[in-house]
Order: structure tokens, then C-alpha cells, then sequence
């Protein structure tokens, strides 16, 4: 192809773009850098947590349509978006699939001790085998440099588009808001441990946001023990001083989700005298609309 034909060629394209970072990575790096051995173990283990998380998602029956590229602890998700007005509105499906996919991988990882932090948006991206390129990789890359928590925040592109889409009466009947929060600050951000839920053929009301009448996890005991492993994770973090601050946030959001779908299991809650005395207040976290 002549440089004439390449200069032609549409290569911007509208995508949904998630870019996240694992938190604590780098500093597993920076402790064994002198010892090989270790070092080596430790990337053992989080290729293998990659490599078998992104595996058990593209297998799931919606299986994630875009490209994924990891590079140490960083990863970006990018997923086109079609503009079909006869059937969907600004990649709305490509975009309520994705929040399923990249809520379940953020799910996957915080019950394995790996938590993500970063920012989505929509906008425009040249994408290839060997080269990422677009305006929309500094919007994500500003949101997550300039995240504290461990979560995945939207950017208005995003927010603007689901509020459109929720107005619209079909979509009202999907579970496209559950997996939406906001905190007190006014931030959106991915309700990842929505996929508990979601991942289980179970009934639930989508005006009342939680679960009456069946006990689920005598249904999905599993599910019980994930959720446990999410607490006792956040517990462990709360006991570090350097990332003490992120996770009594990420703590309050994991009472929140409790407290609302599962009321009924109160060994659930993280109790701990750190998420009062930091945060006071408790974080008001409302859905999207």
C-alpha cells in the first residue's frame, strides 16, 4: 500500500476504552528486584491470574468482542462501537456487554487479592496488533493517574450516553443502571461486585436493590465464600498503612453493596474501627438516574 492510500485509510474509530492499573504491582516489583527467585514467582503468579481470568471471560456466553493488551500491571480494554439508530444507540450494547466484562474481570482479580484503579470513556482510537493510538488513551490515562481508589470511574462521555439510553424505555427494563454507581463526590464509577448477581441465572428486583424471599447462597454457596474473600481482603489492606486511604473507600463500597443485596448475611459487613474514622460519613452511593 502507497503512503497515499495509508493517509486515506479511516483509521480513528469510535471505541468504549477502559484503561486500569493493578495497584501494588509496581511495589512487588520494587521489593524483589534484587532477587530474582522471588521476582520470578511473583510474575509467575499474576500471568497465570491474567492469563486464566481473561481466558474464563472470553469463554462466557457474552463473550468480550475487543481487544485487550497488558502490558506489566496495566491493561487496556478497547471495544468498537457500532451507530445503528434502528437498532442501537451509540454502541449501547457494545457498551452494556462491556460493563458486564470488565465488571467481572475487576470481580475475578479483588476475590484473588488483585484490585484495579483506573478511568472509561468513549472516544476515538486507532488500534492494531503493534500500535494503540488515539485522543481517548489520555482521557483514561489522566482519570486513572488521578484516582486514588481502587475502582474504575467514567468519564462524562460515558455518563452522558447511558442517561439517553436509560431515558429510553427499553432499556429501562435491562440491569444497565445496576452496574453503575456514584459516590458522594459526584464520581461514577463500575459496581463490579453487581456480578455476583449477574453471573447467576437469579430473579431479583430491579426497583428494589435486594434480594427478598430465596436464600441465594444456599443456591451459589460459592458466591458466599467470594464475598467473604472480597472482605478479608480489604480487611488485610486496611492493616497497611500506605494504602490504608483506598481501601476504607473501597471498603465503605463493599458494605454498600451488602447492606443492599445481601441484608440478610450481616457476617458480610466489614466491621472495623478504620472506616469510621477516616470517612465519618458514609458514602451516598445513588444509581445513575
Amino acid at each position: 500500500m502507497n503512503n497515499n492510500a495509508l493517509i486515506k485509510t479511516k483509521r480513528l474509530k469510535l471505541h468504549f476504552v477502559i484503561y486500569s492499573d493493578i495497584i501494588g504491582v509496581s511495589h512487588t516489583f520494587e521489593t524483589f528486584k534484587n532477587d530474582y527467585k522471588k521476582l520470578d514467582i511473583e510474575v509467575g503468579k499474576l500471568t497465570h491470574t491474567f492469563e486464566e481470568t481473561l481466558s474464563y471471560l472470553i469463554e462466557t456466553p457474552k463473550s468480550f468482542k475487543g481487544s485487550v493488551k497488558v502490558l506489566s500491571d496495566n491493561c487496556i480494554f478497547s471495544i468498537p462501537l457500532k451507530e445503528d439508530d434502528n437498532q442501537f444507540r451509540h454502541g449501547s450494547r457494545e457498551i452494556g456487554i462491556s460493563l458486564e466484562y470488565i465488571g467481572l474481570f475487576q470481580y475475578i482479580l479483588a476475590i484473588k487479592n488483585y484490585f484495579l484503579k483506573g478511568g472509561a470513556a468513549i472516544g476515538l482510537l486507532s488500534i492494531s496488533d503493534m500500535i494503540v493510538m488515539g485522543p481517548v488513551l489520555e482521557v483514561v490515562g489522566n482519570i486513572e493517574k488521578n484516582s486514588i481508589y481502587p475502582s474504575i470511574f467514567l468519564d462524562k462521555s460515558v455518563i452522558e450516553i447511558l442517561n439517553k439510553l436509560l431515558t429510553n424505555d427499553i432499556y429501562k427494563l435491562t440491569n444497565l443502571s445496576s452496574w453503575i454507581l456514584k459516590d458522594n463526590k459526584g464520581n461514577f464509577f463500575i459496581n463490579y461486585l453487581f456480578s455476583v448477581i449477574n453471573i447467576n441465572p437469579f430473579n431479583y428486583s430491579q426497583n428494589e436493590e435486594r434480594i427478598d424471599n430465596y436464600n441465594y447462597f444456599e443456591c451459589y454457596p460459592h458466591c458466599k465464600i467470594e464475598i467473604l474473600n472480597h472482605k478479608n481482603n480489604i480487611q488485610n489492606k486496611l492493616q497497611i498503612e500506605k494504602v490504608m486511604t483506598k481501601f476504607v473507600w473501597l471498603g465503605h463500597y463493599h458494605n454498600y453493596f451488602c447492606n443492599n443485596y445481601f441484608q440478610g448475611y450481616p457476617e458480610l459487613v466489614i466491621h472495623n474501627e478504620k472506616l469510621n474514622q477516616n470517612y465519618p460519613k458514609f458514602f451516598e452511593f445513588t444509581s445513575i438516574l
